[in-house]
């Protein structure tokens, strides 16, 4: 048997059990808690092979239906490529940032991930607009 399927399969499993923690709510503590579980871990293992594969993985399942995010994708994309990277990538960070909205009194959120200061996988002119207000190591 190909491992392109068993390992679209896995991305795909790790991607649902990341949707039910945050259709729970985005705490980042308990974010932290599922992403840093020890029985978890193994399956976000990945090999060097796999992680070119990886990032348009991420984007497909993220792309259908059950697991489209309800909110803006960037967490969700943001937290599972923390998952599968973080192993290898040990000054990987999880940052949460905020902005003000174009409304009085709305606020914004977004997620991205940051390796050793640089911005991984999104525009850094789009991350440099919010102020941080949490980190995950």
């Amino acid at each position: 048997m190909s491992e392109k399927p068993f390992f679209y399969l896995r991305v795909w499993s790790c991607a649902a059990v990341l949707r039910a923690v945050l259709g729970l709510g985005t705490d980042p503590r308990r974010l932290a808690r599922v992403l840093i579980s020890p029985r978890l871990r193994p399956f976000f293992r990945i090999g060097p092979e796999e992680l070119e594969r990886l990032l348009p993985y991420v984007g497909h399942v993220f792309g259908r239906w059950p697991l489209r995010p309800s909110r803006g994708p960037c967490l969700a994309r943001s937290v599972l490529l923390y998952g599968f990277l973080k192993p290898g990538l040990p000054d990987l960070r999880l940052v949460f940032g905020v902005r003000r909205g174009n409304a009085p009194a709305k606020v914004q959120g977004h997620c991205w991930l940051e390796n050793a200061g640089l911005t991984l996988y999104d525009d850094p002119g789009t991350v440099a607009g919010y102020e941080r207000f949490f980190t995950l190591p």
